[in-house]
């Protein structure tokens, strides 16, 4: 079953190629499982992972580090997801004015996932998650505490890397009265 999968629904219907080996069960049942998951028993258990991982010393003495956030797209039917609505570029039929792609709004429903990652190895060293709409500067500091206590006294985080996302001057400033030095990109 491992190497095959347990069932064969839906191999008729794909367009790309079935990968080596499929997995005990199939892709649909696996993310209908995950998402009755709540968004801090994830968090939970990735910062307790985490913590182990710097019980044994695998981290370096001082840690240079990026903070980084990433839309998790679901739909509306999974609850306590957020909703927020951009505007994409449509590539279809009719949806082209003066030879440009045409902008529509659309709602994104989802998650947001914020996390702190060591750079020589790109282990995160802490996650936070909530509700897709969130700015990406507002759990920047409550990671960074999560990434500080999962990493214990044995590593110090020296530097973090940030993009254009996380520039606010109070987000900044409190990084810099921790002794950590800041870097934007």
């Amino acid at each position: 079953q491992v190497r095959n999968g347990s069932c064969a629904r839906g191999i008729g219907l794909r367009t790309t190629p079935l990968p080596e080996i499929r997995g005990a069960i199939c892709v649909d049942t696996l993310a209908n499982q995950v998402v009755k998951i709540t968004p801090r028993t994830i968090e939970n258990f990735f910062n307790r992972a985490i913590r182990q991982l710097a019980h044994s010393s695998i981290f370096p003495k001082y840690i240079h580090a990026a903070c980084d956030a990433t839309d998790l797209e679901t739909t509306k039917q999974f609850k306590g997801c957020g909703a927020v609505t951009r505007e994409r570029k449509v590539k279809a039929k009719g949806y082209r004015q003066n030879g440009e792609l045409k902008a529509v709004k659309v709602t994104i429903y989802g998650w947001k996932v914020w996390a702190i990652y060591e750079l020589n190895t790109g282990i995160p060293l802490a996650i936070k998650i909530d509700t897709i709409e969130k700015p990406d500067n507002l759990h920047v500091l409550a990671v960074l505490e999560q990434a500080k206590e999962n990493i214990g006294p044995k590593s110090t985080i020296r530097s973090l890397a940030v993009d254009r996302g996380f520039l606010d001057g109070k987000v900044l400033f409190a990084i810099d009265q921790q002794g950590i030095e800041f870097v934007g990109f």
